[in-house]
């Protein structure tokens, strides 16, 4: 048994967050869905209609305090929020709303709207005070205030460096230049850092110029840019001064360069496009490797789609995944592994259920989607293996608790440990949670866990097989690897003299090792007859229905696999045309062994 170490990082040097706020998501046409459990669960009370740009909000234990697509603010009862209407966002505009929290407060909210194209609202916030209407929170006179105009459809939130103020990001529109606010314990500065870098972002005659999203990575130190009126590009961020530098452009190689959804895995190394063309009806889940000598060059097609509907916006959820919506459907997808390289991100189109309500373009984003994930993913665990759960920064942690997911394991469940070793009972997907506190902040993470079942085979029982005849698998996974013993890696092994054979399988990283004894001394009389009469086997190959012919005397007939199992069994056998029916098993190599009262016969046949 070995013990597999998972490192954790504690995102954030300073200060613990409370990460459940970014738990609840509201968006599309009345979806939602609950992520408390570690799996994304539909709810269908909403009451907002958004096409796009939206967000929503939760207290630190996950549950629901408001949500809004840039003009109307619902509280928790899904009514609107006292002042609630009228805010200068815009329900077709991609980021029409984001919520941020402010610094070292307990009921003060900031919502920040985007209007849509190039209209003369720009960015604009609001206050919302939580205290309010018996708790159910209201808009202050601190409403609608003006930033930044014109702006494009863009706005995202990333954590200073001191782990507790906030960025605010746009972009002006006809212009390279972003504007980036600071958010304090003392409210929104309204003196931007100005940063001209990159590609002017223009309008066209459609207007689709100012739309795609702008993300930050959850590390801080990237911007990305999506944009449907020209090339996307990604940036450097320096979250200490808020200066944006270093831009990379993509010049897709399927001359899409309509892109409108961005994200980063949770890693930050992975970067994702949705591309549209063909007026939406084709559609691209592309992906960048952000550690790639040549980023710009590393495009790789995770997927793609004529279906007729559209890919938006993609989010990174509570549980490490990065969602898509699809426009007009009840369902989104998801990339489960999103820090993976091409294919083994692992795509799942139809990846949430909404529960009969429509995800729309829109995803609602937050500030806590930067920050809400302590790393401690691992793509694949081997059934048997041990998990170490190891924390390097515990400077801040008072103390934690975890629970795995596994209830079958009973007490061993659950660990106060800092450094906890767990041993999972069972394959399949498990959930584990860790709760770190640190004084009165309490700080949550979620993350889910693949335990890989080892690969079943078996090189059978000890047997006799022929020299210069081979050891033969049956079924077994086609993405196993193999290894013998003289380190050959075919799925087959040559005899070449009795004594101990070993393979090993390997299957996702999950491997298995067995054993067989060849012992070769009773094959003498290979391909011999029996009192000279020719005897035939037919068909060959066959599907396990054969008849065995030529033979005028009585006797007895055996007949094995590969690895030297008995299959079938007969004994004073009169027949002069026998017919044979092991259609039942598994496919391969078949021996069959015909004695006589003076003679031992074999012929080897192939079962398809």
């Amino acid at each position: 048994m070995k013990q597999v170490v998972v490192i954790l990082f504690l995102l954030g040097s300073n200060l613990l967050v409370g990460q459940n706020e970014g738990n609840i998501w509201y968006f599309g046409s009345s979806a939602a869905l609950d992520f408390n459990s570690g799996v994304p669960v539909p709810i269908t009370n909403s009451a907002m209609w958004a096409v796009e740009g939206c967000s929503s909000i939760a207290d630190s234990s996950g549950n629901l305090l408001f949500y809004t697509e840039g003009v109307t603010v619902w509280n928790k009862n899904h009514i609107v929020m006292q002042n609630g209407n009228s805010l200068l966002g815009a329900v077709s505009s991609t980021q029409s709303a984001l919520i941020v929290k402010q610094p070292n407060s307990n009921s003060i909210y900031y919502v920040f709207t985007t209007d849509y194209q190039t209209q003369p609202d720009g960015l604009n916030y609001s206050q919302i005070d939580m205290s309010l209407a018996g708790g159910l929170g209201g808009v202050t006179g601190v409403k609608n205030i003006q930033l930044a105009t014109p702006v494009a459809e863009k706005v995202t939130a990333v954590m200073h460096a001191n782990s507790q103020d906030i960025w605010i990001v746009t972009h002006l529109m006809n212009s390279d230049a972003f504007y980036c606010y600071l958010v304090t314990s003392t409210g929104v500065n309204p003196i931007p850092v100005i940063s001209n870098v990159g590609n002017f972002v223009i309008n066209n005659a459609s207007g689709s110029g100012a739309q795609g999203q702008l993300q930050a990575s959850p590390q801080g130190n990237k911007l990305a840019i999506a944009n449907r009126g020209d090339s996307s590009q990604v940036f450097d961020f320096n979250n200490s001064t808020g200066v944006v530098s270093t831009p990379i452009t993509f010049y897709y190689s399927t001359s899409l360069s309509a892109t409108y959804g961005c994200e980063f895995s949770p890693s930050g190394n992975r970067l994702y496009f949705t591309t549209t063309a063909n007026g939406g009806y084709y559609q691209q889940l592309l992906q960048f490797d952000l550690t790639s000598p040549n980023v710009a060059a590393s495009e790789q097609i995770i997927s793609s789609h004529f279906l007729g509907f559209q890919w938006g916006q993609l989010e990174l959820g509570p549980d490490g995944k990065i969602y898509i919506a699809r426009g007009n459907r009840d369902f989104i997808g998801v990339i489960n592994n999103p820090n993976e390289l091409g294919s083994l991100c692992n795509f799942i189109d139809k990846g949430a259920y909404l529960g009969g309500s429509l995800s729309k373009l829109g995803l609602p984003q937050s500030i806590y989607s930067s920050f809400k994930f302590s790393n401690f993913s691992f793509n694949n665990i081997c059934y048997g293996d041990s998990m170490c759960f190891t924390m390097i920064d515990t400077s801040n942690v008072d103390s934690v608790s975890w629970n795995f997911g596994d209830i079958s394991s009973g007490s061993n469940n659950f660990s106060n440990l800092l450094n906890p070793k767990h041993l999972f009972s069972d394959t399949g997907t498990f959930v584990v949670t860790l709760i770190e506190y640190s004084g009165a902040l309490i700080d949550t993470s979620i993350n889910s866990f693949y335990v890989s079942s080892l690969p079943i085979f078996t090189l059978g029982a000890d047997t006799s097989i022929c020299v210069g005849d081979t050891l033969f698998l049956g079924n077994f996974n086609p993405e196993a690897s193999f290894l013998w013993q003289d380190s050959s890696i075919n799925y087959n092994f040559n005899i070449t003299q009795q004594g101990v054979y070993w393979l090993e399988i390997t299957v996702n990283s999950c491997s298995v090792t067995d054993t067989i004894n060849v012992i070769t001394d009773i094959c003498t009389s290979v391909n011999e007859v029996i009192n000279d009469f020719e005897i035939l086997i037919s068909p060959n190959p066959s599907t396990g229905r054969f008849t065995i012919e030529g033979i005028n005397q009585v006797y007895n007939l055996s007949i094995y696999n590969a690895v030297g199992q008995l299959l079938y069994t007969e004994n004073n056998v009169l027949e002069t045309s026998k017919r044979v029916d092991i259609s039942n098993y598994s496919k391969g190599l078949i021996l069959i062994r015909i004695e006589s009262e003076d003679e031992v016969y074999y012929q080897k046949i192939i079962k398809e």
